[in-house]
């Protein structure tokens, strides 16, 4: 760490007859250099305040940059600084483009295929970080707990079927230690489609269920106009499923058509309304 401090202030006091000592005191920071991992971009122009006391250390963070992240606001609480082994809560609001994001993890230990993809969305991205770890020299990635709250907006998922793409893509994804669970929409040929899904780290599938309301206009446009009259609207629900050992997918689901009717020459037009 290499940085500028002012307002420094540190308070000791010690009682003689109960031999107790207690420490408190503070300092505001600016301009900060933090080398958190080698190998890993620095986080630089660092400004804040620190809250010291025998207990706990906290650190506020203001803001600050790592690479083309920006740092919009974060805090470390050092606590347990009494017990053998201390502990430390990060917590990290982060503002950038997925881009930046994927070459930001193209530094770290984290293997290429657990964000493969991040590699088809472009679009904002807002990150709310929250990691749990003892503080010990050697420390094994499995001993930090994170709980990851990721946001993108107005974004683009490419190539989503051969080569079209997922316009005005909203994403809430929810990351921690266990699984991946997500919610989002988008637009495929000015067809609105909702989507949720979850992904156990541990499990061989992953699962995806997507909704979508169909109108008479882009249901032609789907059937290449091949039907005369449209109305109404009707709902797919449908379910993904990938083996990722085997590589295989499938898909399965369901479409209500009790809002929806059409007509046709080949069919005739003296049908009865409830057929």
């Amino acid at each position: 760490i290499q940085g500028k401090i002012n307002d420094l202030e540190i308070n000791w006091t010690h009682d003689n007859q109960s031999k107790q000592e207690k420490f408190s005191g503070g300092m505001r920071f600016s301009n900060v250099m933090l080398n958190y991992v080698d190998g890993m971009p620095r986080v630089v122009e660092l400004n804040g305040d620190i809250t010291l006391s025998d207990e706990e250390v906290l650190i506020n963070f203001d803001s600050g940059f790592s690479k083309n992240l920006i740092l919009k606001q974060g805090s470390v609480k050092l606590y347990d600084l009494k017990k053998p082994i201390e502990n430390a809560v990060v917590k990290l609001k982060i503002d950038s483009k997925t881009d930046y994001v994927r070459e930001y993890l193209n530094f770290s230990p984290i293997e290429e295929k657990n964000y493969e993809k991040l590699k088809k969305i472009n679009g904002s991205i807002h990150i709310d970080l929250t990691l749990n770890f003892p503080l010990l020299l050697n420390l094994d990635a499995e001993e930090i707990v994170f709980d990851s709250k990721i946001k993108i907006l107005d974004g683009e998922f490419n190539n989503i079927v051969e080569s079209n793409d997922l316009k005005n893509f909203e994403l809430l994804a929810n990351i921690d230690n266990d699984k991946v669970t997500y919610d989002g929409k988008g637009v495929f040929n000015n067809i609105e489609i909702t989507f949720s899904g979850s992904d156990l780290y541990d499990s061989l599938y992953e699962e995806v269920f997507i909704e979508s309301k169909f109108n008479s206009e882009n249901t032609l446009i789907l059937l290449n106009n091949n039907l005369d009259k449209l109305s109404g609207v009707f709902t797919l629900k449908a379910k993904y499923s990938l083996n990722k050992i085997e590589n295989l997918s499938k898909i399965n689901g369901m479409v209500e058509l009790e809002k929806f009717s059409f007509q046709d020459k080949f069919l005739g037009d003296n049908l009865k309304k409830s057929e």
